[in-house]
């Protein structure tokens, strides 16, 4: 997988790291199913570099899914544009430039298949995440790495169509546990722990969550 390491883009936008890595692995290794649910929207929020959705396109064509990524840094969509080039993409996701799904909760209200997000995990002061440096927002997690998580998690619904993927990265320094129920909430129930592994000094995790009807 080709990303532009060496562009100017790269100053503010998260290059690939254990994370990102870690999220292709699990993504590889649940790729049957996610085959299976025939996704047509596919959502990367927070999308970086495009790696992921790059990989996802890669593997599901473009003809049967539509993906979108987001991102609030306006220097990671031109990364993205980039990273789908190099990779030789027949047709480039879109990418939009928002805080998480806010420019997108209406128009993709429950119709969105297969969600993936690599979060700013990262347990920092809070104060970081309202940094003006671009960079240190797309791993400053603050109090418990939480503060975006738990946004997110209250806004997922929204998107997620029933019966929906949802692939969330977590560390357990984000108490993992509280995060299960704060979906299971939402109707969004944990299915699998796909993938974990200690890098340095997180131990990180990739879980599989999945919409229920609403009873």
């Amino acid at each position: 997988m080709e990303t532009p390491l060496y562009s100017t883009h790269n100053q503010s936008v998260y290059e690939p790291s254990e994370d990102s890595f870690l999220f292709l692995d699990a993504l590889e290794k649940d790729l049957k199913l996610i085959k299976n649910v025939k996704p047509t929207i596919c959502l990367e929020i927070g999308v970086g570099s495009g790696i992921i959705t790059t990989a996802l396109s890669k593997h599901l064509g473009s003809s049967n899914s539509y993906f979108i990524g987001t991102d609030i840094n306006p220097q990671a969509g031109l990364a993205c544009y980039e990273t789908f080039r190099l990779n030789q993409l027949a047709n480039s996701p879109q990418i939009v430039l928002t805080d998480l799904i806010e420019s997108l909760s209406y128009r993709l209200r429950s119709n969105v298949d297969l969600i993936v997000f690599n979060p700013p995990y990262v347990p920092t002061e809070d104060s970081e995440i309202e940094s003006d440096d671009l960079l240190t927002k797309s791993w400053a997690g603050g109090i418990n790495g939480r503060r975006v998580i738990d946004r997110f998690c209250s806004s997922v619904s929204q998107v997620l169509a029933t019966n929906g993927l949802l692939y969330l990265l977590l560390s357990k320094e984000n108490q993992p546990d509280e995060v299960i129920e704060i979906l299971k909430e939402y109707n969004i129930n944990l299915d699998e722990i796909v993938i974990e592994r200690k890098c340095r000094n997180e131990h990180l995790l990739i879980l599989r969550f999945k919409k229920k009807a609403s009873s």
